[in-house]
């Protein structure tokens, strides 16, 4: 799917894309119970001293609530502009610090991480001895930290928080320390001890990691001590269970940390280049943060070096020599076509390159580049086989003028033609057009022209198109066009006069499923990618991976491609070996790869998704070969 086309097109249809938050709320009540007092409300937390202006307090107070109404509706732009307002220009009214709490919150979540975790600070700066807000900006500041790969620095913040939270921030808190603890090394953890002292909340999970750590480093005698000292002082099942088989001498040893190879991969984005490009870029970044983090967890330590090309050609070039010097093993990103086929021409030798959503501006990438958008040949020649085994012998083809269309076009005539059928006209139009009345009308009229007149059929005379021969178009068309394609195809009768619409991958999408009126995709044919989409264990699995490595909701099918190209390069990794030839070679044997947006096999040097021709009824895919 090429998003970035996607985008693009959709200025011609503003609002279609949006980003939006849900949010759920449950409430119950009892007339038998005795109502619950009303806990006391908590003192609002002033940035500064000193009284505020007349009307300043009701001023501030109508900012934080739009900026809190904005940060639900996803503007999140929005809030933090409106937040900051209260901060710099209303800090001492009552409005202030909630303000600076809110802002700190939408910094973690556009990951502004550094931003986030110093906000948070000031506010924890001005909060009473013993607050019971604490804990959960602690955790607001842990979360930037773990992000940013600093789990010593997150665990310093979840070490202070000033005692137990309530029940469901102290279970995030102590999920959060369990992971970051499982990255530092032996004398690491041993320094954080000063800090968690027995009667601390986080002062069990840390002895556990303590005890791992000192078996695993074949301190058997050491660790069995701390884990009877952490089991005598209380500990969850699930950390009780790891204890008792440090006592009993059956744990299995772990490698311990920094016993793994270190691998680097590259991540060229535009981190500095248009607003909707850093914004693409930055949840791209997301999804390869994420399979850095889970893809070899138990072969390899994965280093990300995040490099901004601001979407230009000469420095993702540039980005990509320095990469391949400094003996990283390949690099993901690259997310426009140009961009991506001149960083493949700036490399000495097969430096692997992989792309989410760069499609290169000829039929075929140089060695070693790989994009998981584009044509599929070998769908369309499935599409082919399947129109002549359901007695398809004449068929034309609709297409737009762009290398991939194109590509598949000719895929479609070639098996067409060795199988037996006939092409009967080939109708292109420009990239970018909205009206395609003339190559619609010229298919209709190659295909059913002459069979029409050769009936004799009069005005008052009515069609029976059952006596007429099987005919299909087939229409392979770039995502962001099938919204302006299907509507002409059903405009123009098509349907009418029996001619079976043969589709590419654009018409199975899911969002233009969901864009495009049924009646217009209904009785389409079109091949569709097998286990994809949210109900799919490849997806969910990442979801998991995304909301346990960042500690928030997926919301955004982005870091799904960012994900799926970092898994393609891994696993290259995985099967080839160590250096970038050997990753090169190991991409080149991928074969049934689960990934996030589908099942990956690599054929003719292109990540491509498995799939399967479905016939679509309602927004529905039902498989039929």
């Amino acid at each position: 799917m090429n998003y970035l086309g996607r985008i693009a097109r959709a200025r011609l249809a503003p609002g279609r894309f949006l980003f939006a938050a849900t949010i759920l709320a449950a409430g119950c009540s009892s007339v038998a119970e005795a109502p619950v007092p009303a806990p006391a409300p908590r003192p609002p937390i002033r940035l500064e001293v000193g009284s505020p202006l007349p009307g300043e307090e009701e001023t501030a107070a109508d900012l934080l609530r739009s900026a809190r109404d904005a940060r639900v509706r996803g503007e999140l732009d929005e809030a933090d502009r409106l937040g900051m307002t209260v901060v710099r220009a209303h800090p001492r009214t009552g409005a202030s610090g909630d303000a600076l709490a809110l802002v700190a919150e939408v910094r973690l979540a556009i990951s502004d991480f550094p931003a986030a975790d110093s906000l948070a600070q000031r506010y924890v700066d001005r909060l009473p001895m013993g607050d019971d807000r604490l804990p959960e900006v602690r955790l607001l500041q842990a979360r930037a930290m773990a992000a940013l790969g600093d789990p010593s620095s997150a665990l310093d913040r979840l070490l202070r928080t000033g005692g137990p939270a309530n029940p469901v921030i102290q279970d995030q808190i102590e999920v959060l320390a369990g992971a970051q603890l499982a990255l530092l090394g032996l004398m690491e953890i041993e320094s954080l001890l000063p800090l968690a002292p027995f009667g601390d909340p986080l002062a069990a999970v840390v002895r556990r990691r303590w005890a791992e750590a000192l078996y695993d480093g074949e301190l058997p005698d050491s660790a069995r001590m701390v884990a009877l000292s952490a089991l005598g002082a209380g500990v969850a099942p699930a950390d009780s269970l790891v204890l008792v088989s440090i006592v009993n001498g059956t744990r299995v040893p772990q490698p311990p940390v920094g016993a793994l190879p270190v691998v680097t991969i590259g991540a060229v984005l535009p981190t500095g280049g248009s607003p909707a490009l850093q914004e693409f870029a930055r949840l791209v970044k997301e999804g390869i943060d994420v399979a850095a983090a889970t893809v070899l967890v138990d072969e390899a330590r994965v280093e990300v070096a995040l490099m901004d090309d601001g979407g230009e050609v000469m420095r993702a070039m540039a980005a990509v020599q320095e990469l391949e010097s400094s003996g990283a093993v390949g690099a993901v990103g690259f997310l426009e076509g140009n961009v991506l086929a001149s960083a493949a021409e700036a490399r000495s030798s097969t430096f692997p390159l992989v792309s989410p959503t760069g499609i290169a501006l000829t039929d075929t990438l140089p060695s070693g580049t790989y994009s998981l958008t584009g044509a599929d040949p070998f769908a369309a020649t499935a599409m082919a086989r399947y129109a002549v085994d359901s007695g398809v012998l004449r068929a034309a083809v609709i297409h737009a003028r762009t290398p991939e269309s194109e590509e598949e076009a000719r895929a479609f005539e070639t098996a067409f033609e060795a199988a037996g059928g006939t092409v009967a006209g080939v109708f292109p139009y420009d990239a970018g057009a909205t009206f395609f009345s003339s190559q619609v009308q010229g298919a209709a009229t190659a295909l059913r022209a002459e069979e029409i007149a050769a009936l004799g059929l009069t005005e008052e005379d009515t069609l029976d198109v059952s006596v007429l021969e099987p005919v299909a178009v087939f229409v392979p068309v770039p995502p962001e066009d099938l919204e302006f394609v299907a509507p002409q195809i059903t405009f123009y009768g098509l349907d009418t006069l029996a001619i079976q619409v043969l589709g590419n991958a654009s018409w199975s999408d899911r969002d233009n499923l969901a864009t495009v009126d049924f009646r217009h995709t209904t009785g389409v044919v079109a091949p569709a990618p097998v286990r994809a989409g949210p109900g799919a264990p490849g997806y969910q699995r990442f979801k998991d991976a995304y909301e346990s490595h960042f500690q928030r909701t997926l919301v955004s099918p982005i870091p799904a491609l960012g994900y799926d190209a970092a898994l393609i390069l891994l696993e290259g990794f995985r099967n080839g070996g160590s250096n970038a030839a050997g990753v090169g070679r190991g991409i080149e044997s991928i074969r049934d790869v689960e990934g996030a947006t589908g099942v990956f096999s690599v054929r003719g040097s292109r990540p491509l998704r498995a799939f399967q021709i479905v016939r679509i009824d309602h927004g529905a895919l039902i498989p039929i070969y």
